[in-house]
């Protein structure tokens, strides 16, 4: 589970890394996009 979670937020970074011409933003995002769910925060 946690490699997953890892490996999602390296696709995100990297997503945004090549983000060239700035057009991307975190609001377009679905949440199940990030690293690590709002339960594993707590």
């Amino acid at each position: 589970m946690k490699t997953r979670h890892k490996a999602r937020e390296l696709a995100l970074q990297t997503l945004y890394a090549m983000d060239f011409n700035h057009v991307l933003g975190y609001e377009g995002l679905p949440p199940i996009f990030s690293g690590i769910t709002e339960d594993e925060y707590s």
